[in-house]
């Protein structure tokens, strides 16, 4: 199958993966693929959490509690371009309302800060939330996603793809290099 994946997430002996149009599962360590979610548009993010799959979707945020069988769309209905679940918080980024929390398992959002931006990616460590931009670089909060600050010293390209962090370093996959 030639499809584009865009996220994986693993949940107990399930593997979800998304692509643009679908999401597939896997219940022998990827052998088989069996289709869960065809309806969606530009599925760009998933992450599990107590056994819930979170799709980040072009029309916001679905849940399944059911390893896909049935999905329901949450009010987050903003196109979301990644996902993060940090304690019993959720964060999702949009492409241009910037972030926003649910400390209630995606029933309720709160737009928390980074307005006019897309954000790309989040990376977590202890307290800190990172989040990658496209255009202004590195993000950190240090207070739950209240008030965000740029952290671009060093950082030659702003268009951030993907963030990772590895003991007290961090580090920034960037869009065409730099």
């Amino acid at each position: 199958n030639d499809l584009n994946i865009n996220s994986i997430v693993i949940s107990g002996n399930n593997v979800f993966v998304s692509s643009d149009t679908e999401v597939l599962l896997s219940t022998n360590q990827g052998t088989n693929w069996t289709q869960v979610a065809n309806s969606f548009v530009d599925v760009f993010t998933l992450i599990q959490n107590s056994g819930n799959i979170y799709a980040g979707t072009f029309y916001g945020v679905y849940v399944t509690t059911d390893n896909g069988i049935n999905w329901t769309q949450l009010t987050l209905t903003f196109p979301v371009r990644t996902l993060v679940i940090i304690g019993s918080n959720i964060f999702a980024s949009t492409f241009d309302y910037g972030i926003f929390i649910s400390t209630n398992n995606g029933t309720d959002w709160t737009q928390t800060g980074l307005l006019d931006n897309e954000v790309t990616s989040f990376a977590v460590s202890g307290s800190n939330i990172f989040a990658g931009s496209w255009g202004k670089g590195v993000f950190l909060s240090t207070d739950k996603g209240i008030s965000w600050t740029d952290i671009n010293n060093g950082i030659t390209n702003n268009y951030i793809t993907c963030l990772i962090v590895n003991g007290s370093n961090i580090y920034a996959g960037t869009y065409g290099g730099g």
